[in-house]
């Protein structure tokens, strides 16, 4: 249940995100002199997000119908358990798990991970284990998962092991229910006592012990078996948890980022290359690293919330739930702490560059030339490089993709020698950014 309420709170951020990015948005391309006309691609763009907002919107109204319909609890038993072992595109093996579980009134449910660490992980790995489930329909969302303490565990003569090899590498070990007929076979194949009960083997059930020695000695190993135990288990909590409340690798985080990665280009290919704007799109990727850094901070609050207060962990001792939280937390400010350092330091050049404003000064148009880039794919890229010479004989070189650089012939000709007033952008290390010039009326 609670990560279906922060499923729709992220999806809710994201929604609230998009809306805003579309309003500036809009209102950035209308307004006059800085984005210009909008262009039917431009159109096309905004109500592509659009629709991912009402992607959200109903992902939002899906999560809370099925939050009001609330869990449903069953008596279970695990029928199958699968492990697949494939190799991915470079050849490296991967596993993944299939569980099928029975429900006690008819009906079966799968799932590719169930969120069980310690002593029960290996009973959830054990077909014919009595389980009680607590589950959210229509979802993978399981709210609890335990055995039924109404049912002995599995005994190894209820449990068929198969392998099926499904190519040279690949191969699948699924683990059954064994029929009456299998079951008889094997429990009529285990050694008797004289009074005809089957005799498990000692490592399952333990030896006798003849003396009070070695019933201390037995005694003593047992607390120690017990307390080595108890430490995996909070181990295995742990480690279950980091997985489970996964700071970067859960859909929500990956879904932002994915929505960072196609408008943050869109942005950089929309924006003019000349002015305001051009200063600009060196702030666009930092702008996003900042967002994401919030993103990391409200995904902290809403994530450590569900965390603190999950079922799951419940039997856990109250140092081994906070150390679950602390580390939760750890990794989230480590990311914040990241993005937000790459973010300040980024813009700490554009902020300076705005804050000095644009220069204006009367110039000289000096020379006019042409040069080709080639990039790291082999495409070619032509370039036009203006370069005009200010009264103390400073040269100011400003290069322009020469698809763009009708705005700036326009203004100032391809006459050299001429004079301007000459209004750029200084970006430091010799690099200018055209922004207008018109004739200098003293030099005409």
């Amino acid at each position: 249940m609670r990560k279906l309420r922060d499923q729709i709170i992220m999806l809710t951020v994201a929604a609230a995100a998009l809306l805003a990015y579309t309003v500036v948005r809009f209102v950035w391309l209308v307004s006059t002199g800085i984005g210009g006309p909008l262009t039917f691609s431009d159109f096309l763009f905004l109500l592509g997000i659009l629709a991912a907002v009402g992607g959200c919107v109903w992902g939002i109204v899906r999560d809370a119908k099925r939050m009001l319909r609330g869990t449903r609890t069953s008596r279970a038993i695990i029928w199958t358990f699968r492990e697949i072992h494939t190799t991915d595109s470079d050849g490296d093996p991967t596993t993944h798990d299939k569980y099928t579980i029975r429900l006690e009134h008819g009906g079966e449910l799968e799932f590719d991970k169930l969120p069980a660490y310690g002593r029960n992980a290996r009973l959830m790995e054990t077909p014919g284990t009595h389980i009680i489930l607590r589950w959210i329909e229509g979802t993978d969302v399981i709210d609890l998962i335990e055995p039924d303490p109404a049912f002995r565990p599995p005994m190894p003569y209820d449990v068929i092991e198969e392998r099926k090899n499904d190519g040279k590498t690949d191969y699948t070990i699924t683990r059954r229910m064994a029929t009456l007929e299998e079951h008889n076979r094997r429990l009529a194949h285990l050694p008797r006592t004289p009074y005809g009960a089957p005799v498990m083997p000692v490592a399952a059930w333990g030896a006798p012990n003849a003396s009070g020695a070695v019933m201390a000695e037995t005694n003593t190993a047992a607390a120690t078996n017990a307390e080595t135990a108890a430490g995996k288990e909070h181990k295995d909590a742990l480690d279950d948890a980091k997985t489970r409340y996964a700071v970067l690798f859960n859909p929500p985080t990956l879904t932002f980022l994915c929505g960072l990665f196609i408008l943050i280009p869109y942005q950089l290919w929309t924006m003019s290359p000349y002015g305001v704007e051009r200063v600009l799109q060196n702030a666009v990727v930092f702008v996003a690293a900042l967002v994401f850094a919030v993103w990391m901070l409200i995904h902290m609050a809403v994530q450590g919330a569900g965390l603190a207060a999950d079922d799951l962990y419940r039997h856990e001792p109250k140092a081994v739930r906070a150390t679950m939280l602390r580390r939760n937390i750890v990794r989230h400010c480590i990311g914040v702490a990241v993005f937000l350092v790459i973010g300040l330091v980024g813009l700490s050049g554009v902020s300076g560059t705005l804050h000095r404003g644009p220069v204006t000064e009367p110039v000289t148009f000096s020379s006019l030339a042409y040069h080709t880039e080639t990039d790291s794919d082999g495409d070619d890229t032509d370039y036009t490089d203006f370069t005009f010479t200010d009264a103390s004989g400073k040269d100011i070189g400003i290069s322009v993709e020469s698809v763009d650089d009708a705005y700036v012939l326009h203004q100032i000709g391809n006459r050299t020698g001429r004079g301007l007033i000459l209004t750029y952008w200084d970006l430091g290390g010799g690099t200018y950014v055209y922004d207008h010039a018109s004739p200098d009326a003293s030099t005409e």
